[in-house]
């Protein structure tokens, strides 16, 4: 039998998660609890959505897709994080543009089942669900920003390289010049937070 992300939620409180998601992602969950928690809330006074619609942003049908949890650990390289995609097959999806709708008709993979609790599932897809923001009009500002970037001002190329890392550069259809302008910016970035 197939659990979905909704069934899940419907379980738990926010309150319930609180402890989790500080310990997993307690820098972004400290400084954001307000926008956590009123995205939950939402999710939890949603109506269930049909599925069966092409996502013309990926291109898969979201049916197809699962959300799966693999654990990564490179001591080499010293990496210790929980990657989440959707799994279509052996093809590997990024959801973070995903409307929340569809996220909670999504699948739970059986692996993910097996490897984590329920409400580890909750607190990685949230972490996923906000990756660029706490509400879905912003998310699909930036993810309209990214589909039309080769229009997009320079003072709209800073804005977005608040938003986006530069490993996920390489993955945008845009110009060599503007990745490595984003590139540029996003160094900087950096180097101007450690400063501090």
């Amino acid at each position: 039998m197939e659990i979905t992300l909704n069934e899940l939620i419907d379980e738990y409180s926010f309150d319930d998660l609180r402890e989790l998601l500080t310990e997993c992602y307690e820098d972004k969950f400290t400084r954001h609890v307000k926008g956590y928690e009123s995205m939950y809330e939402d999710l939890k006074n949603r109506s269930n959505h049909p599925l069966n619609d092409y996502d013309e942003h990926t291109g898969h049908t979201l049916n197809d897709c699962q959300i799966h949890i693999t654990h990564v650990l490179d001591n080499e390289e010293e990496l210790d994080y929980h990657h989440l995609c959707g799994k279509e097959g052996s093809t590997d999806w990024n959801l973070s543009f995903t409307p929340w709708g569809r996220w909670l008709q999504m699948s739970i993979h059986p692996e993910t089942i097996l490897n984590y609790s329920a409400k580890e599932i909750i607190c990685h897809s949230l972490w996923e669900m906000t990756y660029y923001g706490y509400n879905e009009k912003d998310i699909q500002l930036q993810l309209a920003k990214l589909d039309n970037m080769d229009t997009l001002s320079t003072e709209e190329l800073d804005e977005l390289s608040a938003i986006v890392s530069i490993d996920e550069l390489d993955d945008l259809e845009i110009t060599e010049d503007e990745r490595d302008y984003l590139k540029d910016l996003l160094k900087y970035e950096i180097e101007s937070s450690s400063d501090e």
